[in-house]
């Protein structure tokens, strides 16, 4: 996956893949941090995010990066870029972690997981947010949309028990075409979902809905 981003993602993807402050406004209200807060953001990118909330909130900002180009970039907006994975993770507890399109890219998402809540205070918060399997970019057909790069999918059934099987709560949610959730260390019940022919549906249905609009687009644009 390091191989992956430093063969020229970021010069590809550019600078945008964290500006919308749709993705931005949430990590920042939920995680409420202040001046005392450390704030880890592993696969901070170019920085945009950690360095967004670095700004708005003078915190101890630090990212964790696996892109020697891109940590580069962020280590002008945050206290400090380590570059690596999660594994990374600061030896302190920290007051809170982000994984802004993150955990579909790993490997071990559970190791991850019980990685991350070591390195969280008792009342610290993890910010976790994810394309929605269940609901598929519009703008997209599934053939863009499911990339190699995402070795998983999540509905927002799927991450709120890969949380709790790995000793997060949720304290707060939001999903539309993005899974968002805050999550706390402690125990929840969640039972394991049965998703399989929901999951079937809803990209059986984007792909119904997608080509008659895409058709629609393409004859509106030759004239």
């Amino acid at each position: 996956m390091a191989e992956y981003y430093n063969e020229g993602f970021w010069e590809t993807a550019g600078t945008n893949q964290l500006d919308d402050e749709d993705r931005l406004d949430p990590a920042f209200d939920w995680l409420t941090p202040s001046r005392s807060s450390t704030i880890v953001e592993i696969g901070c990118g170019p920085g945009l995010l950690i360095g967004e909330i670095k700004r708005r909130s003078g915190c101890t900002a630090i990212g964790i990066e696996p892109s020697v180009m891109a940590a580069q970039e962020a280590a002008t907006v945050a206290d400090r870029v380590i570059v690596g994975g999660w594994q990374n993770l600061p030896a302190e507890q920290v007051d809170g972690v982000v994984l802004s399109h993150v955990l579909e890219h790993l490997y071990d998402p559970d190791a991850a997981l019980t990685h991350i809540r070591a390195a969280l205070k008792p009342t610290g918060t993890l910010y976790v947010e994810v394309p929605n399997v269940r609901a598929p970019s519009e703008h997209k057909r599934l053939s863009r949309w499911l990339t190699r790069v995402h070795i998983w999918y999540f509905s927002p059934a799927s991450l709120r028990f890969l949380l709790a099987r790995n000793g997060f709560r949720v304290v707060k949610e939001r999903h539309d075409r993005y899974v968002r959730f805050l999550a706390t260390p402690g125990e929840a019940t969640v039972a394991m979902p049965n998703e399989r022919l929901g999951v079937w549906a809803s990209l059986a249905r984007h792909e119904a809905l997608y080509w008659p609009r895409y058709t629609v687009r393409r004859i509106a644009a030759m004239f």
